[in-house]
């Protein structure tokens, strides 16, 4: 779910770097600390995740054996399965405990049901997000609260009036500034390649603050009236990766 950011914090924490604003807003999502994605709100985004099954009898990886549907572990309710590798009959019985470990971002693994004498082993990773038409469902509240109560970390990014287009940002953690980097695409493609991400480094001028500006200028498509990006960030305190999804909308 995209929200815009708040404007207030926003305005405040980049007036003493003087760093003025163009005609783009900048709407977010996030932060997360798992492989399942956070909204604003603190809600877990869950994909379609392409299940792959594995022998029991030594002969290892057996090949994809279904799709488990996103909606099927928002749903959170108990339910049977095909086990589509083979045509024995197998089944793939999921719990409700099953749903809530995969919504925080863990790998289940599973037996199949008995058929002609033999089983298989699921394994159920929300890394493996199936390919297609995969739009993310909203699980409802976070299982992972933070721990003792800590405040959720903020991100607010802008972008400067100049034509370098470079990204400043600015946290409510404290970061290992050498962990501090960009990338300008969709979560799934900026997770795919390595080459996509830039650094970002502390923004000198103001060294008291958690300020950051990318090291060289995004390239902007003009043609496209929205444009996601992630950042992505170690918190110092216990080098714990947190990445924000966000995205620049230009003003009709």
């Amino acid at each position: 779910m995209d929200r815009s950011i708040d404007r207030r914090s926003f305005s405040s924490l980049f007036a003493a770097a003087g760093v003025g604003v163009i005609a783009l807003k900048i709407t977010g999502c996030g932060p997360t600390t798992q492989d399942a994605l956070l909204t604003a709100d603190g809600d877990v985004l869950v994909y379609d995740i392409t299940m792959k099954g594995w022998s029991v009898l030594g002969s290892g990886f057996l090949g994809d054996c279904g799709r488990l549907k996103a909606q099927t572990i928002a749903d959170r309710k108990p339910v049977s399965l095909p086990y589509e590798q083979d045509p024995h009959g197998h089944k793939i019985n999921f719990t409700a405990e099953h749903f809530a470990k995969l919504i925080k971002g863990e790998k289940v693994e599973i037996l199949t049901t008995e058929a002609q004498g033999h089983h298989h082993r699921v394994v159920i990773d929300p890394k493996n997000k199936a390919s297609g038409n995969n739009p993310g469902v909203n699980a409802g509240g976070n299982p992972q609260p933070p721990q003792g109560g800590a405040p959720e970390e903020k991100l607010y990014a802008n972008l400067p009036e100049s034509q370098s287009n470079e990204l400043y940002v600015a946290a409510s953690a404290d970061l290992d500034e050498s962990s501090v980097s960009v990338c300008l695409d969709t979560a799934e493609k900026c997770d795919a390649s390595t080459a996509s991400w830039i650094s970002m480094k502390r923004h000198t001028p103001r060294a008291d603050k958690q300020i950051f500006v990318s090291a060289s200028g995004l390239t902007l498509d003009p043609a496209k009236a929205e444009q996601p990006f992630v950042v992505k960030a170690k918190r110092k305190s216990d080098q714990k990766l947190m990445r924000w999804l966000m995205k620049l909308v230009k003003n009709s």
